[in-house]
């Protein structure tokens, strides 16, 4: 393995004997924040850091999956400002100087969440007491109880910050709040000066997710991939041995710092086999699999974690009037913004505002804009379903003979294809879109592959071509989560979504259904209450939310 890395720009590009199949070059910028990135003068200026070890550990765990990825950036490429104004060059409306991810420290909070998208955490970090090592008193509690004096400062920089250090090694203050890492770091870098001081791990507010923040314009499979190799270097042991290189300590169990009972709110998006009711009328699905799939992580983790599933008119998203009852437009009722709004105040008996939806949404960029994605739980490809097996059976074929085409209106299916389609009939809803070409009055329809199989069990002599589209991407289904949730709730879902998925091949997530023996064409109507008729948990309920990151100039 080779690593060029260029003095005068960031280019970390790593070639192997491995083969290679896909490229992602990530245009990328630093935020200079030591010891995260900073120009490291004992190695001829050179950048160095702990994300920038990082991003050469995603590089090797990208390889192992045969894709060469590629940190690109040039000389401009130096973002020395502040957290938020560093953001919007990665921003999805940025017009000039715009980069996809930013390697640096970055506290992951709901407010930033709704404009970034942040890869998975590579430390949680808080305020801390450090005090003197033979001082009787080590807590906050203590300290303030018998009147002593605490010192702390909301400014970030070392000669401040060690001026702090030598004022309590003096006497001149009994306690010093300080960040966590910041003060391991100091120790590890310069043990004379905190030559009889000791970090207590005392946790003095809410907890800091620390991570790296990508441009949510990113390609679906990027963004995946990104995911993927932060977890792959995590439950490796990489984070946990960058820890103990730069600040001498490791901490790398993140489940420690989750609630014990954790709770979410939940609609559902109708869509056989993803989510449906059965003859009996109870709900089930691949989405209800992968539900309980991520409570079982959650219950082995020691947390006890809720989905409160609303199974009432006002929670089964799909069946909404209008554009709100469409993939896309559905993501209104996750967003922060959803209590007050219109589409609230129109809603049905009032409460229709969830955590997140259990549904299969197609993951793209401009749905990253209005939600956070947890990571996906199955990947699929389109293909064509025909009248039959002697019918049209492609797109082009369509084209040419002027037969109309039944995309659902709002669904990925449509986004994508809408450009290469001369003749589309647009459907309300998926079902809509079958029954229209087994009564001719389309040629095909698209799905995506699974549903398509199952969905055409449904109607005799339609036929599945389990061809993928041409021009056409594998895409991921994941489930869309309201960027105001709380960090910690967001890093614990997404985490064990990982380790669901983490052994398994997303191609053949839901193939269990494709034989479900269920031909039945319609599906029982939601009730008619407002309650939560349904609810999947691990254990009891108590909602558990953390209050928003202390942000000082420590992080950005």
């Amino acid at each position: 393995m080779k690593i060029l890395l260029l003095l005068s720009s960031l280019l970390l590009h790593f070639g192997a004997a491995a083969a290679v199949n896909k490229n992602i070059t990530l245009r990328t910028a630093i935020n200079p924040t030591e010891p995260f990135a900073f120009r490291d003068p004992e190695n001829n200026n050179t950048w160095s850091g702990f994300s920038i070890d990082l991003a050469t550990l995603l590089t090797e765990e990208a390889l192992k999956d045969n894709y060469a990825l590629t940190f690109a950036g040039d000389g401009d490429s130096i973002l020395d400002m502040s957290g938020d104004d560093s953001l919007k060059y990665i921003s999805p409306d940025c017009d000039e100087n715009c980069y996809d991810i930013i390697l640096g420290a970055y506290l992951q909070t709901a407010q930033r969440a709704a404009n970034v998208t942040f890869l998975p955490p590579y430390s949680v970090d808080f305020l801390t007491p450090v005090v003197r090592s033979n001082s009787t008193y080590k807590t906050l509690e203590e300290v303030t109880a018998n009147n002593g004096t605490v010192c702390s400062t909301e400014l970030f920089e070392f000669d401040i910050y060690d001026t702090y250090y030598t004022l309590l090694k003096d006497g001149s203050c009994d306690l010093f709040i300080a960040y966590r890492f910041e003060a391991w770091y100091r120790a590890a870098m310069n043990p004379e000066l905190f030559e009889g001081l000791e970090v207590t791990g005392e946790i003095l507010e809410d907890l800091n997710w620390v991570t790296i923040p990508t441009n949510m314009a990113l390609p679906s499979e990027t963004a995946v991939m990104l995911g993927k190799w932060m977890y792959d270097v995590y439950a490796g042991g990489g984070i946990g041995d960058l820890q103990e290189k730069w600040f001498g300590h490791k901490d790398d169990d993140f489940t420690k710092y989750f609630p014990k009972e954790m709770s979410v709110t939940s609609g559902i998006y109708r869509n056989k086999p993803q989510a449906y009711q059965d003859k009996n009328g109870e709900w089930v699905g691949i989405v209800f699999d992968s539900a309980d799939s991520i409570i079982a992580k959650a219950k082995e983790s020691g947390v006890n974690l809720t989905i409160d599933i609303d199974t009432s008119t006002n929670g089964i998203v799909s069946d909404f009037e209008g554009e709100l009852g469409t993939p896309t437009g559905s993501l209104a009722t996750v967003s922060p913004d959803c209590v007050g709004t219109q589409v609230y105040l129109n809603a049905k008996n009032g409460e229709i505002c969830h955590d997140m939806i259990l549904g299969a949404y197609t993951m793209n960029p401009t749905r990253a804009e209005l939600t956070t994605f947890l990571p996906p739980y199955q990947s699929i490809y389109l293909t064509v379903i025909s009248q039959s097996k002697f019918g049209v059976q492609s797109i082009a074929d369509a084209n040419a003979n002027g037969g109309d085409v039944c995309l659902w209106d709002g669904s990925y299916a449509f986004a994508t294809l809408e450009s290469m389609v001369d003749n589309p009939k647009l459907c309300a809803t998926q079902v809509e879109c079958y029954e229209m070409v087994a009564d001719g009055h389309c040629v095909l329809t698209v799905d995506g592959v699974a549903s398509a199989l199952v969905q055409a069990n449904e109607y005799p002599g339609l036929y599945v071509t389990k061809e993928a589209i041409p021009n056409t991407e594998i895409e991921f289904n994941t489930f869309p989560m309201s960027t105001g949730l709380d960090p910690t709730t967001k890093v614990a879902l997404a985490l064990w979504q990982h380790e669901v998925t983490s052994n398994i091949d997303l191609a053949m997530v839901g193939s269990e259904y494709l034989d479900t023996g269920d031909n039945t064409s319609s599906t029982p109507e939601s009730t008619g209450d407002t309650s939560s008729g349904y609810v999947k948990q691990s254990g009891l309920v108590t909602m558990c939310m953390l209050g928003p990151a202390i942000l000082f100039h420590r992080y950005w």
